[in-house]
């Protein structure tokens, strides 16, 4: 064990869940009246959206919020999503950028020091999305080793049920829209198992979804000000 990871589970990580504590469902709250005041389609994804439907709330071993928005169903584009955010108290961090965002983005915005990432997904064919993620090239500890190394991030792209129609479900004590194909996008990110908790897994597991290493494309960590 490096010193890093050591630092990050006795000190790092559990900063992070007291800071979920006590800032996510404020978050979320902020978060869900932002984007219905601005108009614009989100669901909860990856580990938020498993907690919306298994937990009615955030899962317990959780850092950070998951939101995902459709490429397509953006209005006025990512300038309005930025203005949105940052009108609501959000605060924009950083991105990673693929072919300078034209072929995949991931941003990370902050509240009261809480990370809430955001993911974009591109509609393919009906209910079916097209989504991706990203994460340190193979030989690489950790994404800053990845970036001094490699310039950046492998990307990881894959397909799965993503619905743009939305339904409310109870959320703690709010109720948030979700996806109506959350189950298959659940099913496809964590496998059958997904309603017994895990707190163990770790992206990306092989054999859960169809994933599709993109050896060709790298993530590029950009701040907040290019984005």
């Amino acid at each position: 064990m490096t010193l890093k990871e050591f630092w990050n589970r006795v000190y790092s990580k559990p900063r992070r869940l007291r800071r979920m504590r006590r800032h996510g469902l404020e978050a979320m709250k902020a978060f869900t009246k932002a984007m219905k005041d601005g108009g614009i389609p989100w669901t909860p994804v990856y580990g938020t959206l498993l907690g919306a439907i298994r937990e009615k709330g955030f899962i317990k071993h959780d850092d950070d919020l998951d939101m995902g928005v459709w490429n397509d169903s953006l209005p006025g584009g990512l300038e309005h999503l930025h203005k949105t955010l940052s009108d609501a108290g959000f605060v924009l961090k950083h991105g990673f950028l693929v072919d300078g965002g034209k072929f995949a983005r991931e941003e990370t915005w902050t509240w009261h020091g809480l990370h809430v990432d955001i993911f974009f997904f591109d509609t393919i064919e009906g209910d079916t999305c097209r989504g991706y993620m990203f994460y340190p090239w193979k030989g690489c500890r950790n994404c800053g080793e990845s970036i001094r190394e490699h310039g950046g991030l492998r990307v990881v792209e894959f397909d799965l049920p993503l619905a743009h129609d939305r339904e409310e479900v109870p959320f703690e004590d709010i109720t948030v829209p979700i996806t109506k194909s959350a189950e298959g996008f659940v099913v496809a990110r964590y496998g059958t198992t997904w309603r017994i908790p895990d707190p163990t897994f770790v992206y990306p597991r092989p054999g859960v979804v169809g994933n599709r290493e993109r050896n060709d494309k790298l993530a590029v960590r950009v701040p907040a000000s290019e984005l």
